[in-house]
């Protein structure tokens, strides 16, 4: 787990949380497959060390104008660096991307601000279900 400003060692972790991070953490493992084989990636290394990560897709396959960003992770205690690997994942896409898709904010306000940061051209309606 990259571990942010309420970092928690793992067995200090909310019992809330500690499914959905095991299971974030086995969809970005089975990503990991396809590295190389279609999926865009990107890292930071300081020091060495993997301080962020992204994956991205081409949202068609024989289109590269569009790319999906599936994931993108980053040790929050060093200032910017969500900024910076977003920023290196765009600049490395090639000529033909004009659109990237952030995917959803999960109902995170700073990550939603973040995301109206980047002057979206549209947004996706979000609708709620509950089943009987």
């Amino acid at each position: 787990y990259i571990l942010g400003k309420n970092e928690y060692k793992l067995e200090e972790t909310p019992d809330e949380w500690k499914e959905i991070l095991e299971m974030e953490n086995e969809a970005i493992e089975e990503m990991l497959t396809f590295v190389g084989k279609g999926l865009l990636s990107g890292i930071i290394r300081i020091d060495g060390k993997i301080m962020a990560v992204t994956f991205g897709e081409f949202a068609k396959t024989n289109s590269k104008g569009t790319v999906i960003v599936h994931v993108e992770k980053a040790d929050d205690r060093v200032r910017g660096l969500y900024q910076a690997i977003n920023n290196e994942f765009c600049k490395h896409l090639p000529e033909a991307t004009v659109y990237l898709n952030r995917e959803e904010d999960m109902g995170l306000e700073n990550l939603r601000n973040t995301k109206l940061s980047y002057r979206p051209i549209n947004l996706s309606m979000k609708y709620r279900a509950s089943f009987k």
